[in-house]
C-alpha cells in the first residue's frame, strides 16, 4: 500500500479558544494535522492504527517531546482484537476496523490491532482534551456512542457516511446532548463531512 505523506490534511478548524492546550490526533495518517498545529498547542497525544503511517508520524516527530504516539484503533472498549481492512480505493488513510459500521467496500484485510476507548484516552493526557480531532474511518460511532463528552472542549471531525444513516444520526444526536455545531452534519450517501463541535 503506498503511503502519500503530502495528502490528507483536511480542513479541521481549530479555534483560537483551544490552543496552547492539550490536541488529541485520532487517525492521523502521516502527521499532516500536526505538523499544521505544531506550535499551537503545549502537548500532542496521537492515535494511528496502521503501523507504517504511525512511524512516520512517529519519526517526523521524534524530537519533540509533546508529541506522544499510540499505534492501537479507537473503539467502545479497551483490550479488543479487532481486523483492520482497507478501502478498495487502496488510499493509505483508508484503513477501518471491521465493525458493524463498514460496508462492502472495506475489501483488504491488513492486519490486528489492539483498541483503546475514550475513557482510557482521557486519562492519559490528565482527564481533559481542549481540542479532539477525529478522522478514523466509522470508529468515531463506537469510540463516542453512550460516552460522557463533557471533557472535550472542542471536537473537529469527519463524519462519515458509511456507517448508514441510521447510525449516523444516532451519534450526531449523541454528540449534540454535550456539543452544539454551527456546520450542516446532515446525512449523504457518499459524502464524509468535516464539522467542528463546540461545548455547550
Amino acid at each position: 500500500m503506498n503511503i502519500s505523506i503530502d495528502n490528507h490534511l483536511g480542513d479541521y478548524v481549530v479555534p483560537n479558544q483551544s490552543k496552547n492546550g492539550i490536541c488529541v490526533d485520532i487517525g492521523s495518517n502521516t502527521g499532516n494535522f500536526i505538523t499544521s498545529q505544531i506550535n499551537n498547542f503545549k502537548l500532542f497525544h496521537f492515535y494511528e492504527p496502521y503501523k507504517p503511517c504511525f512511524e512516520i508520524v512517529r519519526n517526523k516527530f521524534i524530537n519533540e517531546n509533546k508529541v506522544i504516539g499510540f499505534n492501537e484503533a479507537v473503539h467502545h472498549t479497551d483490550g479488543l482484537i479487532l481486523e483492520l481492512f482497507a478501502h478498495g480505493n487502496h488510499d493509505s488513510g483508508s484503513n477501518g476496523l471491521k465493525t458493524d459500521c463498514l460496508n462492502e467496500d472495506w475489501v483488504e484485510k491488513i492486519c490486528d490491532v489492539n483498541t483503546v476507548s475514550l475513557e482510557t484516552i482521557l486519562e492519559r493526557v490528565g482527564g481533559h482534551i481542549d481540542y479532539l480531532k477525529v478522522d478514523c474511518e466509522n470508529s468515531e460511532y463506537h469510540l463516542f456512542m453512550d460516552k460522557d463528552l463533557r471533557n472535550i472542549n472542542y471536537i473537529g471531525i469527519e463524519l462519515h457516511w458509511h456507517m448508514g444513516e441510521e447510525k449516523y444520526n444516532s451519534l450526531i444526536n449523541h454528540i449534540n446532548k454535550t456539543h452544539y455545531t454551527n456546520d450542516n452534519c446532515s446525512w449523504k450517501f457518499g459524502k464524509n463531512v468535516e464539522v467542528l463541535f463546540i461545548k455547550k
